[in-house]
């Protein structure tokens, strides 16, 4: 929702609040610098969700364009206790390799298929990864199809509780 648009960052401490100005407030003294304290205009943009060349299992779309698009993670926990991480999403290859800030879950399950490619294989819109999820959470999850590029990142903010 927030792609292209920039923000601009402020820092809080014992201090107060640090400034970020875009201009100068009606009696500045003259020389006053825009930005920070030191001048400098601290801002982020979100970059915009660009979407495949050609649509997902295209016949002669060309190799790394088939990406999988991640949307949602859903954090789960059994009534015995085992947490579960369960990731949505459009485009997910059969055989797919995840990561979470670069560390693949132990177990990887592929749910809810929705067709196949050209080549037979089988793709999904969702994944359940179990096992070693708790110690990489909050964390990047991305999803590499077989023969393609890895999936835009997607932050998921859950984190397993300790109780």
């Amino acid at each position: 929702a927030n792609a292209g648009r920039s923000f601009l960052i402020f820092l809080v401490g014992p201090g107060g609040t640090s400034r970020n100005l875009t201009s100068l407030p009606a009696g500045a003294p003259a020389g006053c610098p825009l930005g920070n304290e030191q001048g400098i205009q601290v801002t982020f943009t979100c970059n915009p969700i660009t979407p495949p060349v050609c649509p997902p299992g295209t016949p002669g779309c060309p190799p790394g364009i088939d990406v999988a698009v991640l949307r949602a993670c859903d954090l789960n926990r059994s009534a015995s206790g085992v947490f579960t991480l369960t990731v949505t999403g459009d485009n997910i290859k059969d055989q797919a390799t995840v990561t979470i800030d670069g560390v693949e879950p132990r177990k990887v399950k592929f749910k809810n298929q929705t067709g196949t490619d050209p080549s037979g294989r089988r793709i999904f819109s969702r994944i359940v990864l179990k096992g070693g999820i708790c110690a990489v959470l909050p964390g990047s999850i991305i999803v590499t199809n077989p023969g393609a590029r890895e999936s835009l990142p997607l932050l998921c903010n859950d984190a397993c509780p300790t109780n």
